[in-house]
């Protein structure tokens, strides 16, 4: 089966894919969502995986845009818990850390 992903192999995307469909499948990795509903309508991916809800930051609104504008049918459902980790160099203390770079959900 042909799944794309917003993201790459590691991602939760990737993550939610593999625990829904199984690892045997063949990952279309997308920079972005709105690159999905063209690889859709012209066959290239059999499926995707779209997240449109977040217990951070609650719904999706583009997502759900790109869903209705493309007439794209929820085929299914996955509930993946997300945990984000603050890391750091062994022997680092927290008052070590001047900057943290993220992406922006990670950090609400």
């Amino acid at each position: 089966m042909r799944v794309a992903i917003q993201g790459i192999r590691g991602s939760f995307h990737h993550i939610v894919a593999e625990q829904y469909f199984g690892k045997n499948i063949e990952l279309l990795e997308c920079l972005s969502f709105s690159e999905m509903p063209d690889l859709l309508h012209n066959k290239t991916a059999e499926v995707v995986i779209m997240a449109i809800e977040n217990s951070i930051a609650g719904a999706i609104l583009p997502n759900y845009a790109l869903i209705d504008e493309n007439h794209l049918t929820i085929c299914g459902e996955h509930h993946l818990e997300i945990q984000h980790n603050l890391l750091g160099l062994k022997g680092q203390n927290i008052e070590d850390i001047k900057e943290v770079y993220s992406h922006p959900m990670a950090l609400l």
